[in-house]
């Protein structure tokens, strides 16, 4: 449960920066948006990975 509560905290960091970018931008085609929300896309990637890798392992052992 660490890691997922890790990238929970970084996930909520990384929206926090995005929502802030892009109240600085105000342009949701700017680079700097687009960077926040591409890294952003792949922490949720990671975390959407690993709570699938562990539902099929709760899957296998009951």
């Amino acid at each position: 449960m660490a890691e997922l509560d890790k990238l929970m905290l970084k996930i909520e960091s990384l929206r926090e920066n995005l929502n802030r970018i892009i109240k600085e931008e105000k342009d949701l085609k700017h680079p700097d948006v687009l960077k926040a929300s591409k890294k952003l896309d792949k922490i949720l990637n990671k975390y959407q990975k690993l709570l699938q890798d562990m539902i099929e392992l709760d899957d296998k052992n009951s």
